[in-house]
This record gives structure tokens, C-alpha cells and sequence, in this order.
């Protein structure tokens, strides 16, 4: 049986593996997913630790055993550490990372995670007043050792930062101001501002949101021309939960007015939700009901 130090060595190297990973201008795997329609896509909003509703997504609609049987592949949207309703409570963030990365490594090319903003150990992640990412790289230390700290911190630096498929983008905050194109999203992980605009941006209007890290309906416009994305490409998103998140079951369409935008939260509180794309299609489901 694995460690944990050798799941997350695992884990990261099937990350830098070549399917759906263009190879930046270093060689290395860059910063843009681009899957295929071939398999139905099932993609999950922020956990922030609630491994619950990751077990009654995975039990929903048959989705294990579609995974299993190669027929289906998922895409976290990053997010899955660090506990939204104890800020402090670290247990259940290690937990849930150990079983995405068992995942990750078990079924290569067919899951994927993209990085969060809170997918760190920096001293840049607070919520509530918590350092989280600084108490979850502590907790880590004290938990699984030095060598898994190391080998965790080597996943999070590989991850990809932006999926791309038939009719949709998906990334964890948003698109960059002015929008990308594909060439800067495979050199993405080797521009630190570029990176930090896809973790963290927020759709204008925002309240309390720096101007200068948000984004309207016309960097959508331009984020899905400069991919080659029609008008009406679906733009998915997590990290900004609007209002009631129990009223909502944690999805929003079309969030701010801005057409073809959704936002997908799927941590305690929500119901669960989580996307289904096929061919371009878009399903909503709740695994809670």
C-alpha cells in the first residue's frame, strides 16, 4: 500500500504525463488542458473539503462505474482543500486531496484537477482571519512528513490551470482581463500574472474585489474568439459563490447577467452539483436531493 509521499510522487507525475497536456515552449506540460468529446465529462465545482459530496457525486447516475469502465471522465475545478465551514480544520483537507490524487493516478486521462487559488500552501490563501494555506502546509508537516510536503507541493505546481473542450472553457476564477488565446495558456504556468489572474479573478461587480482582478462580459467575448470558441461557449467557473448557496443547490447560470457563464460550487451546503458535457452539451445535476 502506498504512503502518502508516494500517492502524491504518484499523482504528480501523471500530471506531467503528454495526453491533452501541450508542451510549453520549456518542454514541460503546460498550463492548458484540451479533452476530447469522446467520453462524457462530469465536472466538479470547489469541495473546500467536504468529501461527502464527493462520494454522493461519484455514486450519482452511475458515475464510479462509468469512470471505472473507461466511459467517463471528471475535472475538479480545484478548491477540494481547505475546510469552508472550520477554517482551521486541516484533517479533512488531507483526506480529500489523498483520495483526488488516488484518482488522478489510478485512472490517467481520466481525471483531471485544475489548480484553485486555494490549492497552495502559500501565505497568500486567508479566510476568516486563518492562514489556511500556511495551517495546511503545517498540518500536512505534522500529519505525513516532509516527504509528502515535497511531493504535494510538486502536484500543485504541475497542475493546469484551464480546460478546453467542445463548446466550453473551464477554469477556477475566470478568464484574464482582455482574454487568452491557447499559446497563453500553455505558457501560462510560466507567467506568474497570467497564473494568478486564473486562481483568483472575480466578475466585475464583485463587492470588495480589487478593479484591477476582475472581469465583464467582453473579456468573455474575447476569451472565447481568441480560442476559437463560438459566441455561445459555455465559460465555467467556481471559487465565487453567490448569495444562498442553500437556496441555489451551489450552481448559478448565467452569473451576472453574463450570458453562457456558470458558476459551480460543490461544497458543504450546496447540493452537490455538478456538470455533465457531452458533445458539447450541458447538464446540470444534484447529487443531494
Amino acid at each position: 500500500m502506498k504512503d502518502a509521499a508516494e500517492l502524491a510522487a504518484e499523482a504528480a507525475e501523471a500530471l506531467a504525463g503528454p495526453d491533452f497536456r501541450p508542451r510549453d515552449s520549456r518542454g514541460r506540460p503546460g498550463g492548458l488542458l484540451e479533452l476530447p468529446s469522446d467520453l462524457e465529462l462530469a465536472v466538479i465545482g470547489d469541495l473546500h473539503a467536504c468529501g461527502g459530496n464527493l462520494d454522493l457525486i461519484l455514486a450519482h447516475r452511475g458515475n464510479r462505474a462509468a469512470l471505472e469502465g473507461g466511459r467517463l471522465r471528471l475535472l475538479f475545478l480545484g478548491d477540494a482543500v481547505h475546510n469552508d465551514v472550520d477554517y482551521r480544520e486541516m484533517d479533512t483537507s488531507i483526506l480529500l486531496i489523498e483520495r483526488i490524487m488516488a484518482l488522478i493516478a489510478g485512472h490517467p486521462g481520466r481525471v483531471f484537477y485544475l489548480r484553485g487559488n486555494h490549492d497552495s500552501f502559500g501565505d497568500d490563501v486567508m479566510k476568516g482571519g486563518v492562514l489556511q494555506g500556511l495551517e495546511f502546509g503545517a498540518a500536512v508537516l505534522r500529519r505525513r512528513g516532509r516527504d509528502c510536503l515535497a511531493a504535494m507541493q510538486l502536484f500543485f505546481d504541475r497542475l493546469p490551470l484551464a480546460a478546453l473542450g467542445e463548446g466550453f472553457l473551464a477554469v477556477h476564477a475566470g478568464p484574464p482581463r482582455g482574454g487568452c488565446g491557447r499559446g497563453e495558456l500553455i505558457e501560462a504556468l510560466s507567467s506568474p500574472a497570467l497564473a494568478m489572474q486564473l486562481v483568483w479573478n472575480r466578475a466585475a461587480g464583485y463587492p470588495g474585489w480589487p478593479a484591477g482582478m476582475t472581469y465583464a462580459e467582453g473579456d468573455l467575448a474575447s476569451a472565447r474568439s481568441r480560442l476559437g470558441l463560438g459566441p455561445r461557449a459555455h465559460v465555467i467557473v467556481g471559487h465565487t459563490p453567490l448569495g444562498d448557496i442553500e437556496a441555489t443547490g451551489g450552481f448559478w447560470r448565467d452569473a451576472f447577467g453574463y450570458s453562457g457563464h456558470h458558476i459551480l460550487f460543490s461544497a458543504a451546503r450546496s447540493r452537490a452539483p455538478y456538470l455533465s458535457i457531452t458533445a458539447s452539451e450541458l447538464r446540470l445535476h444534484f447529487a443531494k436531493e
